[in-house]
């Protein structure tokens, strides 16, 4: 099993995101596909985050759609926060390929970021996770703090990629 990791740390930035807002970070994509398992996130700014969902999200830009997401809900402000289970207890498992991009929606607070060092990060307002393929905009140079990890599925002895592997040996 392989790890796979997924936008950028974590951390508290000089700068904030406005809430209702979906944003997708260009940092880190995704290195492996599998599930992601744990999300980080800071939020700043004078209020809690409410109904933050994170998912992953794939097209070319400026045209994204979210392959899945969880609802986390409200998270405080002011530190980094770590979740492996949605709003309802759930194990976290957000599917996810290689090359995709992590992406946030929060309805209130302000996310955690950075100017001019990062690759940027596409934007547009309201909650994006189940709209299908939307248009969005660029702040280039943006980071934003939101990342997660995951793992990749483990190959069962006798599924196709094994035994493949095995053959090969055997040649």
């Amino acid at each position: 099993m392989a790890l796979i990791d997924i936008g950028a740390e974590a951390k508290d930035r000089p700068s904030l995101e406005a809430g209702n807002t979906t944003h997708i970070a260009l940092d880190n994509p995704a290195n492996l596909t599998g599930k992601i398992t744990s999300i980080e996130l800071w939020f700043g700014g004078v209020f809690d985050a409410t109904d933050v969902r994170v998912g992953t999200f794939y097209g070319t830009a400026p045209n994204f759609t979210c392959r899945d997401y969880a609802v986390i809900g409200d998270v405080a402000r002011g530190s980094k926060q770590t979740f492996t289970k949605d709003s309802e207890e759930t194990p976290l498992a957000i599917a996810v390929e290689a090359g995709d991009y992590i992406g946030i929606f929060n309805n209130v607070g302000q996310l955690e970021s950075t100017t001019v060092i990062g690759l940027g990060i596409y934007y547009k307002v309201g909650d994006q996770t189940e709209t299908g393929e939307q248009t969005y905009g660029l702040y280039a140079g943006v980071i934003i703090s939101v990342y997660g990890e995951g793992a990749t599925p483990v190959a069962m002895a006798g599924s196709p990629v094994v035994s493949a592997v095995i053959a090969l040996d055997l040649i």
